[in-house]
């Protein structure tokens, strides 16, 4: 009898084994596997171990929640009425990226966070209506002739009838003032426009000597255009 019991322990313990080597299977088999696309987080908590092991963990986030790594500048909605905590979410991710010292350009249309962020001497507004905004500078937008040329295409657009040649004139004519303005530390938008409209015809070809455009205010063809 003892030799018949010590005989079946081994079989009851194979027997136990393979019965918990098919649960284990069993249970793998039950278990839903992910190989693509996407599926809905149990936590926040979740989410952001998840982007950290991808190393995709950006420094800014929405609550507890961080952003994807260099997707910030890509679009996020916020929705809801008034009330709501949009203006709040966006007020945190404004405090957090001046904490980072990094940059933020903000549409404020409603005036709500300039008040509450603008640093006089570090901040620029853009905003003709509003004093702080700093000037246009025009000799600093175009860089050499080729831009001045390029912001003289809309500003004498093209006509349907009529001699191109009062078209083409009026255009070179304000390329070669404007660039010759460049060198003048008093330049402004207000002298351009009185060289180009105010001041006599013998001033402006004085003015614009040595260029392509004196040709158009001197000599025979100066009754032209006058």
């Amino acid at each position: 009898m003892k030799i018949l019991s010590f005989s079946r322990c081994p079989f009851v313990g194979l027997i136990v084994a393979v019965f918990w080597w098919l649960g284990k299977k069993g249970a793998q088999q039950r278990k839903n596997e992910i190989i693509g696309g996407r599926y809905l987080a149990n936590s926040v908590k979740e989410i952001n171990q998840f982007l950290k092991a991808k190393g995709k963990l950006s420094s800014l986030k929405i609550g507890d929640l961080h952003l994807v790594e260099n997707s910030e500048q890509q679009n996020i909605g916020l929705h809801g009425t008034v009330g709501t905590g949009k203006s709040t979410v966006i007020n945190d991710l404004l405090t957090q990226v001046r904490k980072q010292r990094k940059r933020a350009i903000v549409y404020d249309k409603g005036n709500n966070f300039i008040p509450l962020f603008y640093r006089e001497g570090k901040d620029i507004i853009l905003n003709p209506m509003d004093a702080r905004c700093p000037n246009w500078d025009l000799w600093r937008e175009c860089q050499d002739r080729a831009d001045f040329e390029t912001f003289a295409l809309p500003l004498f657009p093209d006509a349907k009838s009529g001699d191109p040649f009062w078209l083409m004139s009026a255009r070179l004519l304000f390329v070669a003032t404007a660039e010759h303005m460049r060198s003048h530390p008093d330049r402004s938008i207000k002298k351009l426009l009185q060289r180009l409209l105010s001041i006599s015809l013998a001033e402006l070809y004085d003015f614009v000597q040595g260029t392509d455009a004196a040709n158009l205010v001197d000599g025979s063809i100066k009754l032209v255009a006058e």
